[in-house]
């Protein structure tokens, strides 16, 4: 195997994993290691290994070591009980590790700053990882979390896309055009676009839904506590904010244009 850089990859077999993993083999310096607990994948890509594990501390720094990793990014998606032992073993591997002093947990989260607690879920599950992280200081792990937003997926039909379905999650219909808010129908909220058929839930509803999260938990209460989220402005980050962390962590990035986007994946055959 060649000597470019090792990034592994817990969970990046499915997903959003497969379309990381794609674009960090297109760029020749890295290879990838990736972490599953299948136990038959066998990857398409060239410079990939596969490395089945169930996520205890011995086991991911094993693979770490293995490979001579520099960086381990999660993309672990996982009940709520499983996601913090995970990641707690994730980050002491690191760690212990020579060599893998870069981390990116799996997070999906927006304005964390002044709502830290917010999903509801987020509260026994990222918030502390959040709080192990930051006690990382003295050492000599670097890590971050990305905020991706919303997935070009949720316009695409199933068959289009890597990610899987999860019915009453995703909020956009593609084939009945249809769009289901999280939320009052009163936030903020566009699309590059034509106007889709929206349906959404009074705030007398979403509190009432809110008052069960506890006591009956299920599908409902997940779909609420994506509109408490949004009724709050939690899933915003500020403005300002973002425009500073632009500049700083990807001033040397050219984002492309709606146009240009449309123009290439005419090209590519998508269109």
């Amino acid at each position: 195997m060649d000597k470019s850089e090792v990034i592994v990859l817990a969970g990046g077999t499915g997903d959003l994993g497969r379309y990381l993993h794609e674009e960090l083999i297109k760029d020749g310096s890295y290879t990838v290691a990736l972490l599953t607990r299948k136990t038959d994948y066998s990857p398409s890509l060239p410079r990939t290994t596969v490395h089945q594990t169930e996520y205890t501390e011995s086991s991911v720094l094993s693979i770490l070591d293995e490979t001579s990793a520099t960086a381990l990014i999660s993309l672990i998606r996982c009940d709520g009980n499983e996601y913090l032992p995970i990641h707690t073993a994730l980050v002491k591997a690191c760690l212990q590790s020579e060599t893998c002093k870069r981390f990116i947990p799996s997070e999906w989260a927006g304005n964390i700053e002044t709502f830290p607690h917010l999903l509801r879920s987020y509260a026994h599950t990222r918030a502390p990882l959040r709080d192990i992280l930051k006690a990382t200081a003295p050492s000599d792990l670097k890590w971050t979390l990305v905020n991706f937003g919303w997935f070009m997926e949720y316009f695409l039909p199933e068959e289009k896309s890597y990610m899987k379905r999860i019915p009453g999650e995703f909020p956009v219909d593609p084939m009945a055009w249809t769009y289901t808010v999280r939320g009052t129908g009163d936030e903020p909220q566009g699309w590059t676009y034509r106007p889709f058929k929206r349906s959404y839930r009074s705030l007398e509803d979403i509190a009432a839904s809110m008052a069960e999260y506890d006591t009956n938990p299920g599908p409902q209460s997940d779909i609420a506590e994506l509109e408490e989220w949004t009724v709050t402005g939690a899933t915003a980050c500020p403005k300002d904010t973002t425009l500073r962390q632009r500049e700083k962590y990807f001033s040397g990035i050219r984002f492309l244009t709606i146009a240009e986007m449309l123009r290439k994946a005419e090209v590519d055959g998508h269109l």
